[in-house]
């Protein structure tokens, strides 16, 4: 009987387990210690047609729109909206311990050795609002294409898909939302930076 419990114990602990293994925050690899060349970021880039619709804006307390929900688009993504992608992959890799060299010329070229580009291949972002208009939720979802690039050898060396999502929880004042976006955007960098993959394909190249 005594076996029968302990059996029956393990195997209710093997789904706790994976609960709480998927529940854990994502941590990148720290390459402090590897001395690797500069790092640069290319670009952050959108393969989405303009008329892709990302998801959709509700009003009421559930996820039931009064009427017809409005609309996000991929165009309505910003300049503004790379120009923060850009900055938190700057943030992750210099606290994932690469040396980072972020000055591009007026042509768009870096003294950098490796440069890393992303390219959106599919979002999602819908938006809550309470019908007082005083509260706000958000939820988002980001897959990106990334390539990292060796300038002395001329060639893509390492080359991954990730995906990331974030939710806001509702708030007392309005928030303009990009920051589920961004958080989804910064967990879909560190699906890349976690991967011993990368690591490997940079030190091959040395």
């Amino acid at each position: 009987m005594g076996s029968l419990m302990k059996k029956s114990f393990d195997i209710l602990l093997i789904p706790l387990f994976l609960l709480l293994l998927s529940c854990a925050p994502t941590v990148p690899i720290n390459v402090s210690g590897k001395n690797f060349p500069d790092f640069g970021v290319k670009e952050i880039t959108s393969s989405m047609k303009p008329e892709t619709v990302l998801g959709k804006r509700y009003f009421g307390k559930f996820i039931i729109s009064i009427g017809k929900p409005d609309l996000y688009y991929a165009s309505d993504i910003k300049p503004e909206n790379f120009q923060t992608f850009t900055k938190v992959v700057r943030e992750e890799l210099t606290d994932a311990g690469y040396k980072t060299l972020f000055q591009i010329d007026d042509v768009g070229k870096s003294e950098a050795r490796f440069l890393i580009s992303g390219t959106i291949l599919a979002m999602k972002y819908n938006s809550w609002v309470a019908m007082g208009g005083a509260r706000y939720a958000y939820d988002a979802a980001v897959t990106v294409r990334w390539e990292v690039y060796d300038q002395q050898k001329k060639k893509i060396i390492y080359s991954k898909k990730t995906s990331g999502s974030a939710k806001d929880k509702e708030m007392d004042e309005f928030k303009s939302g990009d920051s589920s976006l961004m958080f989804a955007f910064r967990r879909c960098f560190r699906e890349l930076l976690v991967s011993n993959d990368l690591v490997d394909s940079i030190v091959k190249q040395l």
